[in-house]
């Protein structure tokens, strides 16, 4: 397999989204208790069957705003308050939390930069970024002037993805890469 493909195609998964997939354990664990509990506390202070219950907390939790399953008492709307204090604001960040890390991965980014050098023409096309190459793309990039970097050091993809710099992964006697490239 040529290192290209392995990047394009891999899911490789950077230090910071192990500690990001764990919060989201955390943040759905959390929201299954407040599942749990709003669907208990149903039952208990309005004497619901569980069914009811369960839709009446996917109601408050979800926002879809349908009335109520049965009239509540008023010891019922205080608890409706409650869980949909505590649940939707942990629905939002369950959903915005899982949207951020999908849109940050590894893969993802490679796409989006590949798709951004096939678009790119009329640029220049630097072999590596060495310590004179990564000089002179600062430079590039500082006066507006198109370049695309290929590289097949692993260790500097991180640093090229952060600096917003066009580049392909692979050896510059590859001609494939070459051509990715725009050559």
């Amino acid at each position: 397999m040529a290192p290209s493909d392995s990047y394009a195609e891999g899911a490789a998964v950077t230090s910071g989204s192990v500690f990001a997939g764990r919060e989201l354990l955390i943040a759905n664990a959390f929201l299954f208790g407040v599942v749990f509990c709003g669907t208990t506390g149903y039952m208990l202070i309005e004497g619901w069957p569980f069914q009811d219950s369960l839709y009446m907390t996917f109601l408050t939790l979800t926002t879809i705003g349908f009335s109520e399953v049965h009239e509540l008492s008023g010891a019922g709307r205080i608890f409706t308050i409650f869980v949909g204090l505590i649940g939707i604001g942990s629905v939002a960040f369950v959903a915005t939390r899982t949207a951020q890390i999908l849109l940050n991965t590894r893969a993802f980014r490679h796409r989006t930069v590949m798709k951004m050098v096939q678009s790119t023409s009329d640029h220049y096309i630097l072999a590596g970024y060495g310590r004179i190459r990564s000089r002179i793309a600062q430079d590039l990039q500082r006066h507006d002037v198109p370049f695309v970097i290929i590289e097949s050091n692993t260790d500097k993809y991180e640093t090229l993805l952060k600096s917003n710099m066009l580049f392909i992964q692979g050896n510059t006697e590859d001609e494939e890469v070459l051509l990715k490239a725009g050559i």
